[in-house]
Order: C-alpha cells, then sequence, then structure tokens
C-alpha cells in the first residue's frame, strides 16, 4: 500500500480496487481524517527549536530567543557558554526547571543564581551545579551535603570541591557516594589530603579498588 499521513499504510491509496471491481479514491488530506479519540499527529517543528543551539546562531538572535515562549528554546540559550550577557539577563528570574537547570550549568550564570539554583525545592535543578566548571566552592560544599544522593556523589567529583569535605563523605550512608569520594581522593593522591592513608579502613571499598 502507499504510505499514509502518519507514517503507515492506507487501505484507500488511489488507484486500489474495492471489493466490487470499482476504484475507491483517497479522501482528502485535513482534519476530518482523524475520528474523535484518534492521537492528533504532533505539530510541525517550530524554526526556533533547533536554531538556539546551533554554533553559527548570532549573538542578537540568542537574546532574542532567551524570551521564547518555549521553555526549552530558552533552555537552550541558557546553557551555551557564548551566550551574551543580555540575553542570560533575561532568564535570571526565569522558573522554568530546564531553564534552571541550564543555567546552573553554564559558568557565565552569575554566582548570586548559582547560589539560589543550588538551594532550589528540585533535586535535578540542585544538580546542575556539579556540572558547572564555574561552581565556587561554598556552593559545591551545599552540594555535598545534598539531601539526594546523586547529588552529593556528583558534587564530590568536582576539581573545586575542598578534598577535606569529599573525605567527609567517606562516612557517607550511601554506597555511590562513599565510592565517588574513595575515587576522587585516590585521584588527588597522598598528598593531597590530610589522612589519605585512612581511606582504605574508613570505606568500604578501599582505594586499592577504586585507583
Amino acid at each position: 500500500g502507499a504510505p499514509g499521513r502518519a507514517g503507515g499504510y492506507a487501505d484507500n491509496a488511489p488507484g486500489k480496487q474495492a471489493s466490487g471491481g470499482g476504484a475507491v479514491s483517497a479522501p482528502p488530506p485535513g482534519p476530518s481524517m482523524a475520528s474523535p479519540g484518534t492521537p492528533q499527529r504532533t505539530p510541525p517543528r517550530r524554526p526556533n527549536d533547533g536554531v538556539a543551539r546551533s554554533p553559527a546562531c548570532p549573538a542578537a538572535l540568542l537574546e532574542a530567543l532567551a524570551g521564547d515562549p518555549e521553555a526549552w528554546v530558552r533552555a537552550g540559550v541558557a546553557l551555551r557558554e557564548d551566550a551574551p550577557p543580555a540575553a542570560i539577563s533575561l532568564m535570571l528570574e526565569d522558573g522554568n526547571l530546564d531553564v534552571l537547570g541550564a543555567l546552573g550549568r553554564n559558568p557565565r550564570t552569575p554566582t548570586w543564581k548559582i547560589e539560589a539554583i543550588v538551594e532550589h525545592a528540585d533535586k535535578d535543578v540542585r544538580r546542575a551545579v556539579a556540572f558547572n566548571p564555574a561552581a565556587s566552592a561554598r556552593v559545591l560544599a551545599l552540594l555535598a551535603e545534598d539531601s539526594y544522593p546523586l547529588n552529593r556523589a556528583m558534587a564530590v567529583r568536582h576539581a573545586s570541591l575542598d578534598p577535606a569535605i569529599v573525605e567527609r563523605r567517606l562516612d557517607d550512608p550511601e554506597p555511590q557516594v562513599r565510592f565517588a569520594a574513595a575515587a576522587k581522593l585516590a585521584r588527588l593522591g597522598a598528598g593531597q589530603t590530610r589522612n589519605f592513608g585512612g581511606i582504605a579502613k574508613r570505606s568500604r571499598l578501599g582505594v586499592e579498588q577504586v585507583s
């Protein structure tokens, strides 16, 4: 059969014979083809959907897209390290979780905003700062004490977290956090932390398993 409008095959394609021998013509395309309750096709993608993530997108257009009605278009701008300051400023009061998460990852986001994001009610938004190379030691210390284990595990992996705080996470109740802390300290080396020799004893994992 011929491809239908939704990517399948239409039984009434032009030229197909009906049981009585006569040709059955295809109905005209349009909303009338869908019966009540039938899932509708996804609307065509808006032009802005991919523009915000394009490396060729000029700064002036990024600033305009920072005010786009679609949240994930704004998030695409918020994630860009080359976004102009004016574009970032337009989104600092944006309450959408995707936009906040993108701002949390962006090293060009102001420090005061990163400090607000790390204390956000949503655990996924808070975790975004663990991927921000410019996150401060203070912010990372807060994330290392987060109530959500994955957030603590991600925080201890960050290069800017104080090794003393990483060491404290060896006693974390969650295995994934202890593993992340032991692995981080093993990478730092014996000269980077005061009690490195006690890691194997204090961690159930042991330095030998993660080095």
